[in-house]
């Protein structure tokens, strides 16, 4: 498969659904048998919330995206922060 670079931003990522999705991402990345795990490899992760957690919440929850990950906190509310975000980042996956 040829590689494919993405950037995927999560919004909201404290909450319940972000770390499902960052679960999956996570046991993802191990297993090179896994369908997005090309995907996810070659991906950055933004992790978007208006009351961020610190990095070692995320570190030790999703040890195997440590590399992967950028942290932001701003409000999602303000439309032109986020869509300067999704142009500055090149995003190409929004999980909100």
């Amino acid at each position: 498969m040829k590689d494919f670079q993405s950037v995927i931003s999560i919004f909201g990522s404290a909450g319940g659904v972000a770390k499902s999705v960052l679960s999956i991402l996570n046991q993802s990345v191990r297993y090179d048998k896994d369908p997005i795990h090309q995907i996810i490899t070659n991906s950055t992760i933004h992790l978007i919330d208006f009351k961020q957690k610190e990095a070692s919440y995320y570190q030790n929850l999703f040890p195997n995206l440590t590399q992967k990950v950028v942290y932001h906190q701003f409000d999602l509310k303000d439309k032109k922060k986020v869509m300067n975000h999704l142009t500055s980042t090149n995003t190409s996956i929004v999980i909100g």
